[in-house]
């Protein structure tokens, strides 16, 4: 941790004003990434155990009555840190390589389409919504939807504009020029609709959680029947298996996970002004990309 962030938390516990224990934790531990948190490098790599050290190191600045309660307290400050590290180091460490793939094919597909500089949203970003930095980075415009677990300041920094919060029948898209989303699940039919009926662009690689058949496959016909019927979608196989991660790194737990095609099927409408052709070459380009 930097000295000059310490000294801006030690400042704030001086300045408690008789907070929640909890509420504290959180204050803190939002103003530890405003200042630790300088770009999306930092995201994926800085480990953030200082900021469990400072709370151990300033127990007594906390009214604790009893042992539980401190424990209880620090396990809560522990897991504001878990939740980033189980992201990068654990079970969520193989989709950065999704995210990065992904984030390029949309960035590449509104260049192709002359979309100019327009407001992009994306849906089901993620607690920490890794693609929307990305995107962001090609990008001027971009606004991301999901439930976060990262300070809506700390995503500003990354040129981020966080909406807390999931697409439901009452959400308005009409701020937003392309709506698009990775596996966003229950958000998947909203984003279809909701575009389709604007006659706004959309790229959207599924997810089975909401398909009839519990297919990609299924999915695609349920969505072109029922939410856009001139959807268009394209299959392809990725050099990434994610079922082989877990095998390599759980092989007791996981040894049951059989090897498998990792497929991906994307939709998307025809207002990109891109052929199938054009965009069948992004998706594949940027699947490969190591």
């Amino acid at each position: 941790m930097k000295e000059e962030t310490k000294q801006i938390l030690e400042s704030m516990l001086l300045n408690k004003h008789k907070y929640d224990n909890c509420v504290l934790v959180d204050k803190l531990f939002n103003v530890y990434l405003m200042n630790e948190v300088d770009g999306v490098e930092h995201i994926v790599y800085l480990m953030h155990g200082d900021f469990v050290d400072f709370i151990k190191e300033h127990k007594d600045a906390f009214v604790i009555n009893n042992v539980l309660e401190w424990s209880n307290l620090k396990k809560y400050a522990e897991n504001k840190i878990w939740l980033l590290d189980r992201w990068k180091v654990s079970t969520y460490r193989y989709n950065l390589n999704r995210n990065e793939r992904f984030a390029c094919s949309v960035v590449q597909l509104v260049k192709e389409g002359r979309l100019g500089n327009v407001s992009l949203l994306e849906v089901g970003s993620g607690f920490v919504p890794y693609s929307s930095m990305l995107i962001a980075q090609g990008m001027k415009d971009v606004s991301s939807m999901d439930n976060f677990h990262l300070p809506v300041d700390v995503l500003a920094k990354m040129n981020v504009k966080a909406i807390n919060g999931f697409m439901g029948p009452k959400t308005d898209i009409s701020d937003f020029g392309v709506i698009v989303g990775q596996a966003p699940c229950d958000a998947i039919d909203y984003i279809v609709e909701k575009s389709a009926l604007a006659k706004k662009p959309y790229f959207v690689e599924l997810c089975e959680c909401r398909s009839p058949d519990d297919t990609l496959e299924g999915y695609v016909d349920y969505l072109k029947k029922t939410k856009d019927k001139n959807l268009r979608f394209i299959e392809e196989v990725a050099d990434f298996d994610g079922a082989d991660y877990f095998r390599n790194k759980y092989s007791e737990k996981y040894k049951h996970v059989s090897p498998g095609i990792n497929k991906n099927i994307y939709v998307y409408s025809p207002e990109w002004g891109v052929s199938d052709e054009e965009v069948q070459d992004i998706i594949e380009e940027n699947n490969y990309i190591k």
